[in-house]
């Protein structure tokens, strides 16, 4: 087989699997994801204090990462694990399916927060957005073998939510409501580090089964 040949192969599989991976993902993801940051906007329009307009959009992060947490359950999972894919790249087909919808689902509800209530600091959000995302993630896929039929998204919202209020117990500016309040760029600093860190545990979690499998043959 040639080159040309074998790159139009792996192209025509990327597309299958992208579209199979778009079908599996629960329907309960994009109702979380666009359904509650839509009802956080109208019930909170109704005030045009800059710090509402902070708390609704944090309130849609929230619920975004939940959505992105949901999304990480396979509901065809003994059929995907056949599959000869690694689960690294499932997962990475999963993230290029799941994450342009979180943005635009983020920027509609931006645009409607700053129409409806007020200005925001948008940038900082979107950190806050990042964190809140990673770690949603990492805990769906790192505590799925503890929930039932190993589906990992049920774990997300009390994880995220744990995450954040524990954080804010422990260091107050992270609740802050504006960038006017002591601490509010540090928190941010913190708030994408958190988003590094989780990053980087998904990508571990997904990327361990298979290094384990290489070390045991070399073994």
């Amino acid at each position: 087989m040639s080159l040309t040949e074998q790159i139009g192969a792996r192209v025509r599989c990327t597309r299958v699997l992208l579209r199979y991976t778009a079908a599996v993902v629960p329907r309960s993801a994009p109702i979380v994801g666009a359904g509650l940051p839509v009802a956080t906007v109208v019930a909170m329009s109704l005030s045009t204090a800059p710090a509402t307009a902070v708390r609704a959009a944090r309130i849609a992060a929230l619920s975004i990462a939940v959505a992105a947490g949901l999304s990480q359950d396979d509901t065809a999972r003994e059929l995907t694990s056949a599959l000869p894919v690694s689960l690294a790249r499932r997962r990475l087909y999963r993230a290029v399916v799941v994450l342009p919808g979180a943005a635009l689902s983020w920027a509609v509800t931006v645009a409607s927060i700053a129409r409806l209530i007020g200005p925001l600091p948008s940038a900082a959000l979107t950190t806050e957005l990042a964190a809140f995302i990673a770690v949603a993630s990492m805990s769906s896929v790192v505590l799925a073998a503890l929930t039932p039929e190993r589906q990992g998204g049920v774990a997300a919202a009390p994880a995220v939510f744990a995450a954040y209020a524990a954080g804010g117990l422990l260091y107050r500016p992270l609740l802050a409501s504006g960038p006017l309040e002591a601490g509010w760029g540090p928190a941010h600093r913190l708030f994408g580090a958190v988003a590094l860190v989780g990053s980087a545990g998904y990508a571990l979690a997904s990327w361990w089964p298979d290094l384990r499998w290489r070390l045991a043959r070399r073994g």
